[in-house]
């Protein structure tokens, strides 16, 4: 690390079910060591999407399901590498990203770790979909996506950071 680099936060974590993709936008480059993310995974290993940045979001009341929130894993890995970060790898449920500042060099700091397959790191190995009654009804992945499928979502890799329904862009 430079003499001047300065770490008040060693582990910043963002999990609140919504718009955290537009919260971190908003945050400085390189506020901690460590940033832990909660992702959504079911939107795959490809999507580059989150949900709209919309004021007081709640998940359930945003589809029954509790499926559609957050953001997909590469869309935060493109806007980490922004912010000065590297991904480093998921929990083992598969909803929990792992970022490490750049000051912080991989090849000294994590040389035994290698490059991930983005595919593996979004199956998750959980089940917390719901049906319209609001009981779990443990769906896989493919049945879940096709569940919030007429929902919207912005894709990220549009310059306008259109709105989609994520049946357009599966």
């Amino acid at each position: 690390l430079s003499d001047n680099a300065k770490f008040e936060i060693d582990v910043f974590s963002i999990d609140i079910d919504g718009v955290d993709y537009w919260i971190l936008n908003e945050i400085k480059p390189k506020i901690a060591k460590i940033i832990v993310l909660e992702y959504n995974s079911i939107f795959g290993s490809e999507l580059e999407v989150t949900i709209s940045n919309i004021k007081n979001f709640n998940r359930t009341n945003a589809h029954y399901s509790n499926l559609y929130y957050g953001a997909s894993l590469k869309s935060y890995i493109k806007l980490m590498n922004k912010k000065g970060y590297y991904f480093l790898g998921v929990n083992r449920l598969r909803n929990n990203a792992f970022f490490i500042n750049e000051d912080f060099p991989k090849l000294e700091f994590f040389s035994n770790i290698h490059e991930l397959d983005l595919n593996k790191c979004t199956k998750s190995n959980f089940s917390e979909s719901r049906n319209a009654n609001g009981e779990l009804n443990y769906l896989t992945k493919e049945d879940g996506i096709n569940e919030i499928k007429e929902c919207e979502v912005v894709d990220l890799t549009s310059n306008e950071n259109s709105l989609f329904k994520i049946k357009n862009l599966i």
